[in-house]
């Protein structure tokens, strides 16, 4: 899938860019993205099917860090009785 950006153009023009910079910053902080240290791409929709193609072949992979995600929390929450001798 290709997208169209006009972000060459608008580098390229100083004024464009010295009035779009400041919308831009303001906007990034508005959505809060960054924040959590995503970027714009890190945040692509999940109907298309290349993200489709990529979520099945990760589920397998999400699935298995999940199941040792429960047992290490298992084990962390496990009580130990120690027997007097």
């Amino acid at each position: 899938m290709s997208y169209y950006s006009l972000a060459p153009m608008i580098k390229q023009s100083k004024g464009m860019f010295k009035w779009l910079k400041p919308i831009a910053d303001n906007y990034a902080k508005a959505v809060g993205h960054r924040q959590y240290g995503l970027r714009y791409d890190d945040l692509l929709i999940e109907e298309t099917p290349e993200m489709q193609k990529d979520v099945r072949y990760l589920s397998p992979i999400i699935e298995e860090i999940e199941q040792s995600e429960k047992e290490r929390q298992a084990w962390d929450s496990a009580d130990v009785k120690v027997q007097n001798q």
